[in-house]
C-alpha cells in the first residue's frame, strides 16, 4: 500500500521505538484497530509483521493494560492455522500522547481471504471446504485455551502464498476492547463498533457482555456462507440495518442459494448460523469433524431445517401453563367474592346456623313497645320445645330484622357459670353485666 503522511509519521515513530531490534521496511495495510508494518528481526534475521494499535485506542490506560495481558495469553497459542505472536510492548510517553502500543507476529506472505473472495466472487468448493475446516479447527483450539476471537471476518484470515494454508490473525485485540475491568469500563465512544456488523453473532450484536466460543462459530458460518455464495449473508443500507438482520432474520438455506454445494457442507453451515447458541455446533472441533467426515445430525437436511427440539416446545408450554394459573387463581377468587350468591347458595343464605336473634331465648320477658311478650320465631332446623334439654341446646341465630322488637340484645359475659341456654335481658331493662 502507498505510504500516506500519517503512515510515514507512524513508521518513523515506530522505527525510533523498536529500531534496536527491528528494521521497519514498509506498511502492509491499515484497519480500524491499527496499521501493520513489514519489518525484519535483526537477531533472528527473519521477516516479521508489527501491528501498531490505533493512537485513539492506545490513549486509554485500561485498554493498554488489557491489551498487554491478552497479548501474553495469545502468545502461548501454537497452532498451524493461527498466526503466532512473538512479542508485545509499549513505547513512548502516554502522558504526551506519543505512546505506541504494538505487537510483533509471524509474517504470512500471500493475501487475505477477502482478496480471494473479491477476486473470484466465491471460492472453489474443495478449497472452500478445506479453508473452513482448518479455521474451525483453529477456533476449537483457541476456545479450549479460553480465548474467544470476537472478530472473525475474511480480512482477518491470511492465506499463505506458498502452501495455501489459512491462518487466523488479530487474536486478543477485540477481546481487549470488549473486556472491562472491575469498574465495568469498556472501550466505547471511539468512533467504531467492536466487531464487524456483517460478521457479528446475534448475542454480540445485541451487546451481551458474556459470550463464548459459539459466537465465533456463528461468525465463521457467515464467512463460509460468503465463500460459497460470493455475497455477504446479510446486507443493508447501514450498519444498524445489518445488525438488526443479524438479530432477527434467518438466512436463506445455503443449498437453496447455491445449487452445487454438497448437502452435508450446506447443513453444517446452516447449523452454525442458528440464532440460538445452544442450537449451533458446541465447538469448532465438532464443526471441523463434521466438515471432514460429512456427518451432520439428522435435524439438518439439504436446504431445510427441522423445527426446534420438543424440549424447547415443552418448556414454553409449561411456562405458559404456569403463567395462566398465576393469573386465573386470583381472578377466580375475586369473582367468587364479588359475585351475588347463586340459586343454590341463596337457599342457604344467610347460613342456617345462628338464625335466631341472640336476645330471643326461652326466658324472654315482655317488650314495652308491644302489648304482649316478644315471641321468637321457631328455629327452622328443629321444632320448638320446652324441655330442659331444648333449653340447654344452643339456639341458632337469626337476623335482627326478623325480631319483633328490633333491639340489639346484650349477651351475658359469664359464659362458663351460666347454663348453655343463652340468658338475655329484657328489651325494656338497661343492659348490665353480671
Amino acid at each position: 500500500m502507498p505510504d500516506s503522511p500519517a503512515a510515514s509519521d507512524l513508521l518513523a515513530s515506530l522505527q525510533a521505538a523498536v529500531g534496536a531490534q527491528y528494521d521497519i521496511e514498509r506498511a502492509l495495510g491499515a484497519g480500524g484497530m491499527g496499521t501493520v508494518f513489514l519489518a525484519r528481526d535483526r537477531t533472528l534475521e527473519r521477516p516479521v509483521a508489527i501491528k501498531v494499535i490505533s493512537p485513539e485506542l492506545a490513549a486509554s490506560k485500561p485498554f493498554r493494560q488489557r491489551f498487554l495481558q491478552e497479548a501474553r495469553t495469545v502468545a502461548k497459542l501454537r497452532h498451524p492455522n493461527i498466526v503466532a505472536v512473538y512479542a508485545a510492548g509499549e513505547a513512548g510517553d502516554p502522558a504526551s500522547g506519543t505512546s505506541l502500543l504494538y505487537f510483533v507476529m509471524e509474517y504470512v506472505p500471500g493475501e487475505s481471504l477477502r482478496d480471494l473472495i473479491d477476486r473470484e466472487r466465491g471460492c472453489d468448493t474443495a478449497r472452500s471446504i478445506a479453508i473452513l475446516r482448518d479455521l474451525a479447527s483453529a477456533l476449537g483450539y483457541a476456545h479450549t485455551n479460553g480465548i474467544v476471537h470476537r472478530d472473525i471476518k475474511p480480512e482477518n484470515v491470511l492465506l499463505d502464498g506458498n502452501t495455501g494454508r489459512p491462518l487466523l490473525t488479530d487474536f486478543g485485540v477485540a477481546q481487549a476492547l470488549s473486556s472491562g475491568d472491575g469498574g465495568g469500563e469498556r472501550m466505547t465512544g471511539v468512533g467504531f463498533i467492536i466487531g464487524s456488523p456483517s460478521y457479528m453473532s446475534p448475542e454480540q450484536a445485541s451487546g451481551e457482555r458474556e459470550i463464548d466460543g459459539r459466537s465465533d462459530i456463528y461468525s465463521l458460518g457467515l464467512v463460509g456462507y460468503e465463500m460459497f455464495s460470493g455475497q455477504p449473508t446479510f446486507t443493508g443500507p447501514s450498519a444498524v440495518s445489518v445488525i438488526a438482520k443479524q438479530i432477527t432474520e434467518r438466512p436463506t438455506p445455503l443449498a437453496e442459494r447455491v445449487k452445487d454445494v454438497p448437502p452435508e457442507v450446506a447443513a453444517a453451515i446452516d447449523r452454525a448460523l442458528e440464532k440460538d447458541p445452544a442450537m449451533r455446533w458446541s465447538s469448532g472441533s465438532e464443526m471441523a469433524r463434521a466438515l471432514e467426515t460429512g456427518v451432520v445430525t439428522a435435524q439438518y437436511t439439504a436446504g431445510t431445517r427441522a423445527p426446534a427440539p420438543p424440549r424447547n416446545r415443552t418448556r414454553i408450554a409449561l411456562l405458559a401453563a404456569v403463567a395462566a394459573l398465576v393469573v386465573a387463581i386470583p381472578v377466580g377468587w375475586w369473582r367468587q367474592r364479588s359475585s351475588p350468591p347463586s340459586a343454590t347458595r341463596a337457599a342457604r343464605w344467610p347460613p342456617t346456623r345462628r338464625t335466631t336473634p341472640r336476645h330471643h331465648a326461652t326466658r324472654h320477658t315482655g317488650c314495652p313497645t308491644r302489648a304482649g311478650p316478644c315471641t321468637p320465631a321457631p328455629s327452622p332446623r328443629a321444632p320448638a320445645s320446652t324441655s330442659s334439654s331444648a333449653r340447654r341446646r344452643r339456639p341458632t341465630r337469626r337476623t335482627h330484622a326478623s325480631s319483633s322488637c328490633g333491639r340489639r340484645p346484650t349477651r351475658s359475659s359469664s359464659r362458663r357459670s351460666a347454663p348453655r341456654a343463652r340468658r338475655w335481658q329484657s328489651c325494656a331493662t338497661p343492659r348490665r353485666r353480671r
